[in-house]
């Protein structure tokens, strides 16, 4: 038995000869979805620069059967992305519910239709059938753009619910019409939602 166990004098582990076998570490950037890589590419951040996120957040606890999180930086600007995808859209829309009750750091609660400022970034929080997704960016958000863009990328047209916060500003709750290049401000149809 003592023979199976002993270590070999001719290979020695990660050593072949005098050579160190080098294992290959994967990027950031390369372990990601399809879906990140295009939209990383899109939005023209920087592929070393491009760093998962392993935090646990809010829509976690609720376990999503897939979720993606990263940030990235491009030349005059860095964004933050996280995608849950759940079971099925009650456990979406009860989790995306909850996290309003809590959102953020300082944990603010909001409902539908509030207008609160949570944080200085500019951000967007979008609810989809089985999906919720955050983008927080330094800047300003481009709505129209950003949407076309995760439309063309294959998110769809259709949003429940599109929170946006434009750098430091309070949230708006945006109506976004089935054409993503018709984006309302209007509290006039969230009200109708609420009853």
């Amino acid at each position: 038995m003592d023979e199976l166990i002993r270590p070999s004098t001719r290979y020695k582990e990660g050593v072949v000869g005098d050579t160190t076998l080098n294992i290959l570490e994967v990027s950031d950037y390369d372990a990601l979805s399809l879906f990140s890589k295009k939209l990383i590419d899109s939005l023209q951040i920087i592929h070393s620069k491009v760093v998962r996120n392993n935090t646990e957040m809010f829509p976690d606890r609720f376990h999503p059967i897939k979720s993606e999180k990263w940030s990235g930086l491009r030349p005059e600007d860095s964004i933050r992305y996280s995608h849950w995808k759940f079971k099925d859209s009650i456990v979406a829309e009860q989790t995306f519910f909850n996290w309003l009750d809590q959102f953020g750091s300082k944990r603010i609660s909001f409902q539908l239709g509030d207008k609160v400022k949570v944080s200085s970034d500019g951000i967007l929080i979008l609810l989809q059938d089985k999906s919720i997704v955050l983008y927080e960016t330094r800047k300003s958000i481009k709505l129209v753009q950003l949407l076309t863009l995760f439309n063309q990328l294959g998110f769809g047209k259709h949003w429940e619910y599109c929170i946006l916060q434009q750098k430091n500003k309070k949230t708006e709750w945006v109506d976004c019409i089935s054409d993503t290049s018709t984006c309302l401000m209007s509290s006039k149809s969230i009200d109708n939602r609420k009853k």
